[in-house]
């Protein structure tokens, strides 16, 4: 009992006695003191609440990537199949290293109003279109004839006559001058003279002359001993020189009254006009074939017709007449 207790018994509570695992880790308790205690609980395993696996897990990052590529993949394909296909300037530049396999190749749809040029409406084959028939009042349209010139047979006295033609004409093969005029054969025969004696040459009888009946008409002047053909409408005209060798006159139609130039375009398509030039001959400026055996004028008062003087040298290969043939052309009179 205390001395202030005041005769009241005070009853000192003995606290309980702590586990060991507690005394172990904690001072000794103070004898007559009351401790408080803070005791932890700890819940059975099956009463907690299992922890959540993380989101993002190894499997669902492969399958997002396979769903990926599937994707790029997909419009990949879709990019390339609706891409147009090359063309045909570009399929043509590539050349293919390995042999090429048939295949049909894919082409657009042709549209319903205006179909591709180049691709048939039907199966059928194509008609080819048809050739343009020239105007019946018009020759057609033909290559120039060939540039080789054939050399001019033998001329033994170098006078510009052929011995062939020396003989035609009545004079000497071995005399440049046979009258002894002092004017060369070829000169006398160019300027309208007798070449073995005196006169003119149509007051001898080594020419005659020729008139032609047809529109326009027109007269010529030939050698005595050639022979005469003539067609039958009466458009060409034929001079007999020998079996082999021929002149002749035609005349074509020019029914747009072309100048010689653009008539000779129009009939010869492939010709090098640049090349082409103008020579007189008598008194006709016309245009000689590259081979110089046809020659080619048009008469100023008759524009609808052109002249076409021609040498026909069969299968020779040397010219027995070009003098005579120059001769001929340069006497060619047109009807007034």
């Amino acid at each position: 009992m205390s001395l202030f207790g005041f005769g009241k018994k005070t009853q000192i509570e003995e606290a309980p006695s702590a586990p060991s695992s507690l005394l172990s880790l904690s001072s000794p308790l103070e004898a007559g003191k009351v401790h408080e205690e803070t005791v932890f609980y700890t819940m059975p395993a099956k009463f907690l609440t299992p922890e959540a696996p993380p989101f993002w897990t190894s499997g669902k990052i492969w399958a997002i990537v396979v769903v990926l590529a599937i994707g790029v993949v997909g419009a990949v394909y879709l990019l390339l199949a609706s891409a147009k296909p090359p063309t045909a300037n570009n399929a043509s530049n590539t050349i293919s290293s390995a042999s090429p396999k048939p295949s049909t190749p894919e082409s657009p749809a042709p549209s319903p109003t205006e179909p591709p040029s180049s691709l048939p409406l039907t199966n059928e084959p194509a008609a080819p279109a048809a050739p343009t028939e020239p105007s019946p009042n018009e020759p057609a349209p033909a290559a120039p004839p060939p540039a080789v010139q054939l050399p001019s047979s033998v001329d033994a006295d170098a006078d510009g006559l052929t011995d062939a033609e020396e003989l035609l004409y009545g004079t000497s093969a071995a005399k440049p001058d046979s009258d002894g005029d002092g004017f060369a054969d070829k000169q006398e025969l160019t300027n309208g003279y007798n070449p073995a004696g005196s006169g003119r040459l149509l007051d001898s009888t080594l020419v005659k002359t020729y008139t032609s009946a047809t529109k326009p008409q027109f007269s010529i002047n030939y050698p005595s001993a050639w022979s005469v053909e003539r067609s039958s409408e009466g458009e060409v005209i034929r001079f007999i020189a020998s079996p082999d060798e021929f002149m002749s006159v035609d005349l074509q139609p020019n029914s747009e009254n072309l100048f010689l130039l653009d008539w000779y375009k129009k009939i010869f398509t492939t010709a090098d006009i640049a090349a082409v030039a103008t020579e007189t001959v008598g008194k006709h400026v016309g245009i000689f074939s590259p081979d110089r055996q046809t020659f080619y004028f048009i008469d100023s008062d008759n524009p609808a017709k052109v002249f076409v003087v021609s040498y026909n040298s069969g299968t020779k290969t040397e010219l027995n007449y070009r003098t005579a043939f120059e001769l001929l052309i340069g006497s060619i009179t047109p009807a007034r």
